[in-house]
């Protein structure tokens, strides 16, 4: 929303920080899903017996984030937080990251809650869609699959 000749910024919220650092949510999807740890084994009558790996959690948790027309450098996203640049250089980062997500309502009455997952970057993809030559901006499509450890 515009306030005389400013920009209302609170609209953006940061949903996501890698390594304490907060990735934009220009264009930005989420998808979370769980992956059960277990071992299966079958027996001479053909029946399966699953082995759970770890008591502490149920699965392993990926999470699937895309964007679509992301700018490369910070300043050129809708909510000036880290774009393109930025997640190309975490992806071809074999080392673990940390990934929190935060959860806000959409009021923004009561306190956020964070959680907090170590991840390692399972697969990264972009295509560059524009070049834009006079003002030095490349727009992407990215996409980064995160992988709890």
């Amino acid at each position: 929303s515009v306030l005389g000749s400013t920009i209302d910024g609170t609209i953006y919220r940061t949903v996501i920080l890698l390594d304490n650092k907060p990735l934009t949510n220009h264009n930005r999807k989420l998808d979370m899903s769980v992956e059960p740890i277990f071992t299966e084994t079958v027996n001479w009558n053909n029946r399966k017996k699953r082995y759970f790996k770890s008591t502490s959690r149920a699965g392993r948790r990926t999470f699937n984030i895309s964007w679509s027309w992301l700018p490369n450098a910070m300043e050129q996203t809708a909510d000036n937080q880290r774009g393109r640049d930025f997640i190309k250089l975490v992806a071809s980062d074999p080392r673990g990251h940390v990934l929190k997500i935060i959860n806000l309502d959409e009021s923004g009455t009561t306190a956020y809650s964070e959680t907090s997952y170590n991840v390692l970057v399972k697969d990264y993809n972009e295509t560059l869609i524009r070049r834009d030559l006079p003002n030095n901006v490349y727009f992407w499509d990215c996409s980064m699959s995160l992988e709890e450890v």
